[in-house]
């Protein structure tokens, strides 16, 4: 049998390449962009093109009996939704016109879990369950993945295709050679997560997907969509277990939803005193505080699938990223990617860090909020930040109610009041002197990335 699969090249597109060929031993034209000698090695036939290129298309697909659709990419950047339509939505129905003119067989759709599986609550999700619009609608990403799934929906339902929608989670496991699915595990080797937020997740091993793609082909259901998962945990128990395997802390404790949305607060406050806004993700945390926990037993009972154990995936997730070049990472054209990244909770911590005792230094009365909520973005601005309170208490007036959530919100408010007023007065020379020296330590600091942190907070708040 001759295949088609596009997105070739990415994280689940190279495992699925391999097994077609080693283990039913098919003809595989692999669709990419770019040359790639690891597809060459294993025996597929490359084929150059893109999604968005009918005539490309219809090159690759000729003669083939099915093609598997895994290309697509991630974005977070608002203004560049565009990017995700045009590759998910408009890329899927010219893959889907392309299957018509050649008369390909069946067309096997790789979605997300998150086109249905996420909550404010945790409770498990199955096929069954409506889009979550309503959430998605905030995240780029989903949404144009839930677009694609009903382009290929309504192609089913007139007879013009025979297609089956898997809907993966976050996929883990060796070979993430971009980096697509595996950067948090990644960043959480490298520097640890002292604290994380209130959600839950769910991963599932990418040869699994792989594996169950390819009995989809053949025992998959006509319009049927199958989610595939391995386990479902909060971010605290994910993160736990990742630190056995990797020798690092354990994260101290879970963010309260409350002391996340304090801390986006006062990060929103600070970058309207600082007349900051870059553009960068602004969901991260809102994505983190849900639960992306799903039910496959459709999958299992249908597909034949198997997952492996958990333990397993994660041991050889790391494993590969030790013994490859861990953190040397290429641009990111992913190709795959199926659940929410808190890459921006690294970006609040590298971003503010340094300049954590000085802001606190100077925020005076209400440097303990400013230490506290440090302490929910990372640990480089949670030693600063306390630092910076313990020395502004011994020389100003202290806190006698003690510590604790209470103590974090009342802190807070009257640091946001101090920002209010700091606001709406004319500047004094004193205001303006202090305004010059955060500026001017922004561009000390990680500008970048302490300016997309108080973009994201300010977006959060919105």
């Amino acid at each position: 049998m001759k295949v088609c699969v596009t997105g070739a090249s990415g994280f689940l597109g190279r495992h699925l390449v391999r097994q077609l060929i080693e283990e039913d031993g098919y003809e595989v034209r692999a669709l990419c962009r770019y040359p790639d000698d690891e597809l060459r090695e294993m025996g597929a036939e490359l084929v150059p093109g893109s999604v968005l290129e009918p005539n490309e298309l219809e090159y690759a697909f000729e003669g083939c009996e099915a093609v598997f659709h895994a290309a697509g990419r991630v974005e977070r950047l608002p203004e560049r939704s565009h990017l995700l339509y045009d590759l998910h939505v408009r890329g899927t129905l010219a893959v889907i016109d392309a299957c018509k003119k050649t008369g390909v067989r069946r067309l096997l759709y790789a979605s997300s879990s998150g086109t249905v599986g996420v909550s404010e609550e945790p409770r498990l999700i199955d096929d069954r369950a409506p889009y979550a619009e309503n959430l998605c609608g905030r995240w780029p990403y989903y949404l144009s993945k839930i677009y694609a799934e009903k382009a290929v929906r309504k192609a089913v339902e007139k007879d013009e295709l025979d297609a089956v929608i898997l809907r993966p989670t976050l996929l883990l496991g060796p070979g993430d050679v971009k980096g697509s699915s595996t950067g948090d595990v990644v960043r959480f080797m490298q520097k640890g997560l002292p604290v994380v937020p209130s959600g839950g997740m769910s991963f599932v091993d990418v040869r699994d997907v792989a594996a169950a793609f390819r009995s989809a082909l053949h025992k998959g259901k006509k319009g049927e969509s199958y989610l595939l998962g391995s386990i479902n945990l909060n971010l605290n128990d994910f993160y736990h277990r990742l630190a056995r395997l990797c020798d690092k802390a354990p994260p101290s404790f879970v963010a309260p939803d409350a002391a996340s949305s304090a801390g986006v607060r006062l990060l929103w406050a600070l970058g309207e005193r600082l007349q900051e806004r870059v553009d960068l993700d602004p969901v991260t945390l809102s994505m983190a505080r849900h639960f992306w926990f799903i039910d496959w037993t459709k999958a299992m009972s249908e597909l034949g699938f198997d997952p492996r154990d958990p333990g397993e995936t994660l041991y050889d997730t790391v494993d590969w990223l030790r013994h490859n070049s861990m953190g040397a990472r290429r641009e990111r054209r992913s190709s795959m990617e199926e659940a929410p990244s808190l890459g921006g909770l690294w970006s609040w911590r590298e971003g503010v860090g340094e300049a954590g005792e000085r802001w606190a230094r100077r925020l005076g009365s209400a440097a303990r909020a400013a230490a506290v909520v440090a302490s929910a973005v990372g640990d480089q601005v949670r030693e600063a930040g306390r630092a910076a309170a313990r020395k502004v208490d011994d020389t100003s007036d202290r806190d006698s109610n003690g510590g604790g959530l209470e103590s974090l919100l009342r802190a807070t408010r009257d640091l946001e009041e101090r920002l209010g007023e700091l606001e709406s007065a004319s500047e004094s020379a004193e205001e303006t002197e202090l305004r010059e020296e955060l500026m001017a330590e922004i561009e000390d600091a990680n500008p970048e990335q302490l300016k997309a942190a108080l973009w994201a907070a300010r977006r959060a708040r919105d």
